[in-house]
């Protein structure tokens, strides 16, 4: 066996352990807006009018007389249509029945479609959403508050209290996320402030 060398006595073979795969973990349109469940694509969604919630009605009630009546009133023309998205990622039973370890096609695939499903939704989530007119009462830096990455004179934690008691006027409880882009928080995490 003179003169063999390590590459003579080994056939590179795929690590079983080990494999280097790249998936986005950084989606959060669900964590905003949850999926509801639907049975038809389209339908009629059901909108209480807020303004019968927020009115202080009751009465004082003398005896033997009736109570303060009241109710509500619901606006049902709101409509919804679920677009329909697809992927697909083919695997030839050649393909599958020769695979060696560590591939494992089925869920690879399973997982890589899944991936891109989730990408069209935040893509569509933040095109929709993180623009403005599309929320009632849009701020915008520089005009309505002092821009953040102004540190010696932006006040952010006053601005976002200030923003957090406007939502809770109009929806009748505290907002329970908020969002920011990259570039926002990339300026906002070094303010003196925080």
């Amino acid at each position: 066996m003179a003169g063999a060398t390590p590459r003579d006595l080994h056939i590179d073979q795929l690590l079983t352990n080990v494999s280097l795969m790249y998936r986005n973990q950084t989606y959060i349109a669900d964590q905003i807006f949850p999926t509801v469940p639907v049975v038809k694509q389209s339908n009629k969604l059901v909108k209480y009018d807020q303004s019968h919630w927020f009115r202080d009605d009751a009465k004082l009630r003398a005896p033997g007389t009736k109570s303060q009546g009241g109710g509500w009133t619901v606006d049902t023309s709101a409509l919804y249509f679920c677009d329909r998205f697809s992927y697909r990622h083919e695997i030839y039973d050649e393909e599958r029945d020769n695979a060696d370890q560590p591939f494992n096609l089925d869920v690879e695939a399973t997982e890589f479609v899944t991936d891109k499903m989730q990408m069209k939704r935040e893509v569509n989530f933040a095109t929709d959403f993180f623009t403005t007119s599309v929320w009632t009462g849009d701020k915008v830096a520089g005009t309505d508050f002092t821009a953040w990455s102004d540190y010696a004179s932006s006040q952010p934690l006053i601005d976002l209290t200030d923003y957090r008691d406007v939502v809770e006027a109009r929806i009748g409880r505290e907002p329970n996320k908020l969002v920011f882009g990259k570039q926002v928080w990339n300026k906002l995490k070094w303010h003196p402030d925080l």
